[in-house]
């Protein structure tokens, strides 16, 4: 009569994304996918996209494996989630499902005019999108593979409301292909996923940009940040030299004063600048040391942040993290995930336990002694969840789930999968991981039922 036990870990983003209708008033047409890709585990899925502009996220799709939907084809929002504006470039980045191992199409689609449809010039996007170069009809893209592109928003398009369209497909021959024809036609495996949102004509350009507050040390990483509107470029000193681009410019200085000019341009308007001075000091005795991180309290694979808030200009960081309950103590490799070495380093931790963290710092007066924080982080063990007639709901991202016999007693007999049931609905989950350490049944009538959807109907 022992013992149903099995451990839940949901590390994605969305469990149940849900199909919408179309409510727009524009007439959007779209003939779908056959079989698409909820009947077939997922293949050619639309998993990720988001959209940047000069290195900042405009839109990020909540990632899903398969959207399901009549033959695969979705309004994933029916008012309007982001907005494009006129004369501006975008980065986009995507990743397509892997089930298959052919290779896949990635076509997109915007309505510039707001017709409700996206057969006008230039309304498909994505013509030299691909893995080769040039105009590509089979982009060749592998599953699981995070590809990144461009697109531009022309001057002559209608602000308002519309939309934007993503169609995943295989290629060689399964359905359409990377042709401005391919917006509506029926597909194969894959989906069609559009998103509702609002095209902008700029009607001024503005130059700005903030820079750290003072001291600024010599030898470490200085970032000055865009504000204004437009495509940002850099020209350190004013000499008419473009230095970087982006929101974003880092880098270090050697002592000295500094002129930084912000170039901001709009296609569609032109441009704008603006010139801002800033000092670079040399630091005048050692670091002290001082950290803070982004979660104190964490169940366990969770990854904790630990930001460096160190005083007098530190260019390198050695961190110390051990677990304070054992003796003696064992101390947490250095190099997990972004490194120990790393001003801002990302830790997981795969044992419970209370971490003490430890942080030297060093500039031109060499290190500094450890600045520690003792107990400073809490791992706690998987949360235990139940399978009783209260119907518990597990929104936590892991946890560990047993029969209603809890950890130690027998399962219910007789217990009817109606009224004994859990519901796993992680917080922004859409893939769902179940592993099973111990699984017994008394008899072969004894079953465990395991229901993929919103209810109890689809096995």
């Amino acid at each position: 009569m022992k013992k149903i036990f099995y451990q839940l870990s949901a590390m994605l983003i969305a469990l149940f994304a849900l199909g919408l209708t179309n409510s727009n008033a524009q007439t959007y047409t779209c003939q779908g996918h056959n079989p698409g890709c909820s009947g077939a585990n997922g293949a050619a899925a639309i998993k990720e996209i988001e959209i940047l502009l000069n290195g900042t996220s405009v839109f990020k799709k909540t990632p899903d494996v398969c959207t399901g939907g009549a033959r695969n084809f979705n309004v994933m929002s029916t008012s309007s989630s982001f907005q494009l504006y006129a004369g501006n470039t975008y980065t986009i980045k995507f990743m397509l499902n892997q089930y298959y191992g052919n290779r896949k199409n990635m076509v997109a689609f915007l309505d510039l005019n707001g017709d409700g449809d996206f057969t006008d010039a230039g309304e498909h996007i994505s013509p030299n999108w691909g893995t080769g170069t040039g105009r590509q009809s089979n982009q060749g893209y592998t599953g699981n593979v995070t590809y990144t592109h461009t697109f531009n928003v022309p001057c002559n398009i209608t602000p308002g409301t519309t939309r934007i369209r993503f169609r995943s497909n295989l290629d060689a021959g399964f359905g359409f292909n990377n042709d401005p024809g391919s917006s509506e036609v029926n597909g194969s495996y894959g989906e069609t996923e559009d998103f509702t949102m609002t095209l902008v004509n700029p009607t001024s350009i503005v130059a700005d940009f903030s820079i750290p507050p003072a001291p600024l040390y010599e030898g470490t990483d200085i970032t000055l940040r865009s504000t204004g509107t437009g495509f940002s470029e850099w020209d350190l000193n004013d000499d008419h030299t473009i230095n970087g681009s982006g929101d974003l410019f880092t880098r270090s200085y050697t002592p000295g004063t500094y002129k930084m000019q912000n170039i901001a341009t709009s296609v569609c308007i032109g441009k704008d600048s603006i010139i801002k001075s800033f000092d670079v000091i040399t630091p005048t005795q050692m670091t002290i040391p001082d950290f803070v991180a982004d979660k104190t309290e964490v169940q366990l694979y969770d990854d904790v942040n630990l930001f460096d808030l160190t005083q007098f200009g530190a260019t390198d960081w050695d961190w110390v993290i051990y677990d304070s309950t054992l003796v003696p103590p064992v101390t947490l490799t250095l190099l997990d995930k972004s490194g120990g070495t790393n001003k801002n380093p990302m830790f997981s931790f795969y044992e419970p336990g209370t971490y003490t963290v430890c942080l030297r710092t060093y500039n031109i007066f060499g290190w500094s002694g450890y600045k520690c924080k003792s107990n400073y982080l809490k791992i706690n063990p998987f949360s235990e969840y139940t399978v009783t007639s209260d119907n518990p709901t597990l929104t936590s991202r892991k946890g560990t789930m047993y029969d209603k016999g809890g950890r130690y007693a027998d399962y219910e007999t007789n217990a009817s999968k109606f009224t004994n049931f859990l519901k796993v609905i992680p917080c922004n989950a859409g893939e769902i991981d179940i592993t099973f350490s111990q699984f017994k049944m008394a008899d072969g009538s004894d079953k465990v039922y395991i229901f993929d959807g919103p209810d109890r109907r689809i096995k």
